[in-house]
C-alpha cells in the first residue's frame, strides 16, 4: 500500500508541474499575441498560482510526516477547484461565440 501511494503522489505531483508549466506558458504567450484578451491571460496565471500553492501545500504535507495519502487528496482537490475556477472563469468574463 505504500509503494502504491508514493507512487500515486508523485505522478499526481508530475501531472501537476505539468500543468504549472501550460498555465503559465499560456500566460507568457497570450501576453505577447496582440489578439489575447487580457482577461485570459489573467485567468490562467490565476490558475497557475493556484496549482503552484495546491502543489507546495501537498509537498508540504507529504515532507512533514510522510502522509501521501492526504498530499494526493490536496493536490486532487487543487485540480478540481483549478478546473472549476477556469471554466466558470471563461464563462463569466469571456463572451461565448456559438458559430
Amino acid at each position: 500500500m505504500d509503494f502504491i501511494s508514493k507512487s500515486t503522489f508523485y505522478v499526481m505531483f508530475g501531472i501537476s508541474l505539468l500543468m504549472v508549466l501550460f498555465f503559465f506558458g499560456s500566460t507568457i504567450y497570450g501576453i505577447q499575441k496582440a489578439n489575447t484578451k487580457p482577461v485570459e491571460t489573467i485567468i490562467l496565471a490565476i490558475a497557475g498560482i493556484l496549482i503552484c500553492t495546491g502543489s507546495y501545500l501537498s509537498y508540504q504535507v507529504m515532507n512533514s510526516g510522510d502522509n501521501y495519502v492526504y498530499g494526493c487528496g490536496i493536490l486532487g482537490l487543487t485540480w478540481l477547484a483549478t478546473i472549476l475556477m477556469v471554466i466558470i472563469g471563461f464563462l463569466v468574463f469571456v463572451p461565448v461565440h456559438w458559430q
